[in-house]
C-alpha cells in the first residue's frame, strides 16, 4: 500500500511542478533552435575551402560501429533490452524444456539484429544526407530546417 500512496504524492509532485518543466522546455528548444541556425549561418560566411566538408566526412563503417556501441551502452538501451528478455522469459517460465533456453537466446539475437539493422538505416540515412549536404549552402539548408523543427516543437508545446 505504501507504493500506491508514494506514487500518488510523486505524481502529485510533478503535477505541480509540470508548468515549470514544460516552460524550460520551451526555453531550451528556442535556445537550440537559435544556436543551430546561428552556427549554420557561421559555416556556410566562413566557408572558403569547397573539399573541408570532404575532408572531415566520416567513414559509414567506422560511423556505424560508434553508434552501435554507443547504443550497446546506452542504460536505457540497456534496461529495454533487459526488460525484453526477462518479459520474454517470465512468459517462457511454465516450459521446462530445453526449447526455452534455445528460444531465449534467438530472441536475444533477434532483439540485438533488430537494433544493429535500425542504426545501420541510420547511418545509411545520415551518409546519404552527408552526401546532398555536403557543401556549405546544403548544411545551411539542414541547419535552418533543423532549427525550425525546433522552434516549432516550443511554439507548439508553449500553445498546448
Amino acid at each position: 500500500m505504501g507504493a500506491v500512496g508514494g506514487g500518488a504524492a510523486f505524481q502529485s509532485a510533478l503535477r505541480r511542478a509540470a508548468t515549470a518543466l514544460d516552460w524550460v522546455s520551451v526555453e531550451t528548444l528556442g535556445v537550440l533552435a537559435v544556436l543551430t541556425v546561428g552556427a549554420g549561418l557561421r559555416r556556410y560566411r566562413a566557408e572558403t575551402d569547397p573539399d573541408r566538408a570532404a575532408n572531415g566526412a566520416r567513414n559509414p563503417v567506422r560511423a556505424y560501429f560508434a553508434m552501435l556501441g554507443l547504443t550497446a551502452l546506452n542504460p536505457a538501451t540497456l534496461a529495454y533490452f533487459t526488460a525484453l528478455v526477462l518479459g520474454h522469459q517470465s512468459t517462457q517460465s511454465s516450459s521446462t524444456t530445453g526449447t526455452s533456453t534455445t528460444l531465449r537466446i534467438a530472441f536475444a539475437i533477434a532483439v540485438f539484429g533488430a537494433s544493429a539493422l535500425w542504426q545501420l538505416l541510420l547511418v545509411a540515412g545520415g551518409a546519404g544526407l552527408g552526401h546532398v549536404a555536403r557543401g556549405g549552402r546544403g548544411q545551411l539548408i539542414v541547419a535552418v530546417v533543423s532549427g525550425a523543427v525546433m522552434a516549432g516543437l516550443a511554439l507548439q508545446l508553449a500553445l498546448s
